[in-house]
């Protein structure tokens, strides 16, 4: 089975609280996507997409968040 990058849910939602969004939609206005895309990404029905993860790392860059912080890639 390929690798596959999975978000760190709970790393996620600690960055959004230090960062005042309580919305799924504050989190899709600060990325740049739409909020339909970071509720099927929240939910596992959609996988992390390029877009989504290159926002939510210049997101939270201000708390020196790197990919392992939010991501982890799973072999099995």
């Amino acid at each position: 089975m390929p690798a596959r990058i999975v978000l760190r849910r709970q790393q996620l939602t600690k960055y959004m609280t230090l960062a005042g969004m309580t919305r799924q939609k504050d989190l899709a206005e600060a990325v740049g996507i739409s909020e339909a895309s970071v509720y099927r990404t929240l939910e596992g029905r959609n996988p992390p997409g390029g877009k989504f993860i290159a926002g939510l790392l210049a997101t939270f860059a201000f708390a020196g968040v790197d990919f392992n912080d939010l991501f982890e890639i799973v072999t099995h």
